[in-house]
Formats: C-alpha cells, sequence, structure tokens
C-alpha cells in the first residue's frame, strides 16, 4: 500500500475517495512500526539494564529529536514531501529495534542517535499531513473535524501498544500493564474524538488533569502490597484515558493556533514532548520513585497554566474580531 501522490511538493492531500485511503494506509503504518518499536522501549528499563544502557539510549533518541525538531525536520519535509518523509524514517526504527538482538553499547547508541533524527521528521510530517486530511474532509467545522481524525488516528495507533506488550508477554511474561493501557487509551481516543465535537477544548482539558492528578497522588501515597496488584491496572486505565485526551487535543490545538505553519508548529510540538522525555531519561535511573512523581506533579501544573493562558489570549483576540459579514467579505474579497 502507498499513500496516493499529490500535485504539491509535501505531497498533501487532495481531497476525495484519497483522504480515507491515504489515513487508513498511515493508520496502519504507524501500527506496524510501532508494535515493534514500543515492544522495544518499553523494555529498555528492565532488560538492557547493564550501565543503564536501555535509559541512555532512550535519551540519546530524545536528544537526537530535539536537536533534529530545532535543525533538521523542516529541511527534510521540504526536500521530501511528507508522504516521503514518513517512508524514509522508518530506516532509523528499523535500525534500533534491530540493534536490541544484540544490545551492546557501541551498537544501541549510534541506531539510537539514527533513530532519534528521523523520529522528529517522522511525527512532524504524520501530524502535518493528518492536519491536512481533516481540512479536505468538508462536513463540520474545522476544529471538530482536526479532533476527530487525530481522535480515530491515535484510537488505532494506540492498538500498537497491545500488539507489541501481547507479544513481550507471550515470550518474557512481561508487559500486561502496559498492554491494559494500550487498550484502555485506544478505547478512549475515540471517545474523545466523538465527543471534541460538542465541548470546548477547555473542559476536555481540565478532565485530563483531573485524571491525572488523580493518578499521581494516588501513586505518590499508595503502599504497593502483593495482593494489591489491580490497582496498577486501574492506573494504567486512567492514564490510557488521560494520553487518549492529550494526545490528539493537543495535535489539534497546535494546528489551529499555527494553521499556515504546520511543520514549524508541529516541529515545536514535538521539541517539547522530546525534551520532556530526555529530562526524564536522564535521571530517571537515579532518583527514587516518590522524587520523580512529585516532579511530574510540578511538570502537570506548568503544562495547566500555560495553556489556559494560552486559552484566556485566543479567547480575547477572537472577540475582538469583527463580526462575518457580507460587507467585510466583499472588502477581504477586494483586498
Amino acid at each position: 500500500m502507498t499513500i496516493e501522490d499529490s500535485n504539491t511538493i509535501n505531497n498533501k492531500p487532495n481531497g476525495g475517495k484519497s483522504t480515507k485511503k491515504n489515513f487508513s494506509v498511515i493508520s496502519i503504518t504507524f501500527i506496524l512500526i510501532f508494535t515493534s518499536y514500543n515492544a522495544a522501549t518499553n523494555l529498555q528499563s528492565s532488560t538492557n539494564t547493564d550501565g543503564n544502557v536501555g535509559l541512555y539510549s532512550l535519551a540519546i533518541i530524545s536528544g537526537c529529536s530535539v536537536f533534529s525538531c530545532l535543525f533538521l525536520t523542516n529541511p527534510i519535509i521540504f526536500l521530501a514531501g511528507y508522504k516521503w518523509t514518513i517512508f524514509i524514517a522508518q530506516i532509523g526504527f528499523l535500525l534500533f529495534v534491530a540493534a536490541n538482538i544484540y544490545p551492546k553499547v557501541w551498537l544501541m547508541y549510534p541506531t539510537s542517535a539514527v533513530c532519534g533524527i528521523f523520529q522528529a521528521a517522522f511525527w512532524t510530517a504524520q501530524s502535518a499531513y493528518i492536519a491536512d486530511l481533516g481540512k479536505t474532509d468538508k462536513i463540520g467545522e474545522e476544529e471538530a473535524k482536526e479532533n476527530k481524525y487525530f481522535g480515530i488516528f491515535y484510537a488505532t495507533f494506540q492498538t500498537s501498544e497491545v500488539w507489541g506488550d501481547l507479544i513481550t508477554y507471550l515470550v518474557l511474561r512481561n508487559g500486561l500493564v502496559m498492554m491494559v493501557y494500550g487498550i484502555a487509551a485506544s478505547i478512549f481516543s475515540i471517545i474523545v474524538g466523538y465527543v471534541g465535537k460538542f465541548h470546548r477544548r477547555s473542559l476536555i482539558f481540565v478532565i485530563a488533569s483531573i485524571v491525572c492528578y488523580g493518578s499521581l497522588i494516588t501513586m505518590l501515597l499508595w503502599k504497593p502490597y502483593s495482593s494489591q496488584m489491580y490497582v496498577l491496572y486501574i492506573l494504567a486505565i486512567l492514564q490510557g484515558l488521560a494520553s487518549a485526551i492529550w494526545d490528539p487535543v493537543v495535535s489539534a490545538l497546535y494546528e489551529t493556533v499555527f494553521p499556515k505553519e504546520e511543520e514549524a508548529a508541529f516541529s515545536s510540538m514535538w521539541l517539547g514532548e522530546n525534551t520532556g522525555h530526555l529530562v526524564v531519561y536522564l535521571y530517571a535511573g537515579s532518583l527514587r520513585a516518590r522524587t520523580s512523581i512529585i516532579l511530574q506533579i510540578i511538570y502537570l501544573t506548568i503544562a495547566l497554566i500555560g495553556y489556559f493562558i494560552l486559552d484566556i489570549k485566543q479567547t480575547y483576540q477572537q472577540q475582538k474580531l469583527p463580526p462575518v459579514t457580507l460587507a467585510n467579505v466583499a472588502v477581504i474579497e477586494t483586498q
């Protein structure tokens, strides 16, 4: 299967029947890639423990992704377009997964660097391409269409967590908690994509923040016992719900804030996400779990403050805009 060509340098969708076909192809592509990639990354802290090779490999991936977001992503997409960027970037994931067959420093670190460089362009091209697919849909308001497409994509994408961890469980008897997380995230992504059409984004953010705060505070106060394993699965479900909200809604937020600068917008989004991953991976092996959870609560609070400042500014700017009338439209058309 291939994504159909278009008439523009960025391989943007033309609409019509090709929209559904291209959307299906890109969703299946991400499921296949991340079934293996997620299974490999989820085991880094438990299998590749000699010298923290696993965690440092993930840190290298995130660090190289940050570098790529700053300097390489936009040129790559400009030269190759969305379609070929997604295709070529798969090489990085392939090399990293293959390196885990023989996880030595001299092999893991270089392949992690290549994977990180390609990963930034991979995700940026994906986000911009799906945003364009949403614009070709003629039914519904723009924000609702974006929420729908991103919601459906992340619902299918999150199933890769299920298949990858299912294979891990069958082979190593490990990974059930993450599999439950993937199932919950996939189901809730569909619900969020539908509900997002009828409710303000700020309300959905509040719900996600309440879920995250509840999960983090529970992990902070809970003293685990062997008879309370079910709590881990409940926490995994809650985190799946939060992820189902954050992923598609934040992606749609970036597209609406920067409607004519998609590549730069999504590159900035993945720059922020990979910076967060890099920071956590660097200290994860040395800090106690309690300290890490407290830091997560602080990060979440800062993120929410930033979001609501942005939401207030957007609301204020929209209120300052003149009402849309036939006279205004005529003036715009004559300019």
